[in-house]
């Protein structure tokens, strides 16, 4: 449905985001307690170019289990640069550069030989 700009659908045990992708004029996605639990997950939502505004807990419908991990919100800036918005509040932007620098310091440290 490449016209559907808002998408509510919390609470409805969503493990997987995938299909999402092709929802190209999504503006607002409401995911709250969903069980997502893996950031390739929300990667997935990096092709949503016109994402303002997305929710992944809030006090009515719980929280996604991946809010919970480490570095959550600098997961969301970097690879989700769009979202203006998260969990109803401004998404703060100040620990982008750190989180850039984490991120490639991780790739830099794969040990590619184990992948294939």
């Amino acid at each position: 449905m490449p016209e559907l700009e808002e998408l509510w659908i919390q609470a409805n045990n969503i493990d997987k985001l995938q299909g999402l992708e092709t929802n190209t004029n999504l503006t607002i996605l409401a995911i709250s307690g969903n069980p997502i639990s893996e950031f390739a997950e929300l990667r997935r939502l990096s092709a949503l170019n016109s994402l303002r505004d997305l929710s992944l807990q809030d006090i009515h419908f719980g929280r996604c289990p991946i809010v919970d991990d480490n570095g959550f919100k600098e997961f969301i800036s970097c690879y989700l640069r769009k979202v203006q918005f998260l969990d109803g509040l401004p998404l703060s932007r100040d620990k982008e550069a750190l989180a850039t620098e984490a991120l490639q310091n991780e790739v830099r440290n794969v040990n590619y030989d184990n992948i294939l």
